[in-house]
């Protein structure tokens, strides 16, 4: 906790410590509550990408600059949390419906090994490298930044989605 500035004192600060996790995995669940109530209301695929990305975006950018408290850190974990999800099982959908169905298994296999790389390569680097997390938390942070521009600039709307909302089917 150098890093951020925060002193650790006491037996109260080594609980709050370990509630980052805590954290960020009470983000989870809350985030998969949403996200069924936004799917199930009809949203369409990208502005509920960009939601989830925008938690994360707010997240990481507050842990990395602005490490006020560790009551703000907890916070904004929980804030990457509530992203991840939303992102994360938005774009798997949103891919599904672009991707032709003889190559639906591959495609679906890769993007689930490269959403669960992160959480075997972190432990090991943590435990035989360094244990610096700030480097990974750049890394979601430029991935979430880079998600949210391509999302915004060049990918269009799910075909699924516009053909169930009745949309000119030449825009499908």
């Amino acid at each position: 906790m150098t890093n951020t500035n925060l002193e650790c004192e006491g037996i109260s600060t080594s609980h709050g410590i370990s509630l980052l996790g805590t954290c960020f995995f009470l983000g989870v669940v809350f985030s998969f509550i949403i996200w069924i109530k936004v799917v199930e209301r009809g949203w369409a695929r990208k502005p509920i990408i960009l939601m989830g990305a925008t938690f994360q975006n707010i997240g990481f950018i507050a842990i990395l600059f602005f490490p006020i408290s560790l009551k703000v850190i907890q916070f904004c974990y929980f804030l990457v949390g509530l992203g991840s999800v939303l992102s994360n099982c938005t774009s798997y959908n949103f891919l599904n419906e672009f991707t032709p169905n003889h190559s639906k298994i591959i495609v679906s296999t890769l993007y689930l090994s490269f959403q669960i790389l992160p959480a075997i390569l972190l432990p090991v680097y943590l435990a035989l490298i360094d244990e610096d997390v700030f480097p990974f938390l750049w890394l979601g942070l430029g991935l979430s930044l880079l998600g949210s521009f391509l999302t915004l600039s060049s990918i269009p709307e799910s075909p699924h989605f516009l053909y169930s909302t009745g949309t000119n089917f030449l825009e499908c």
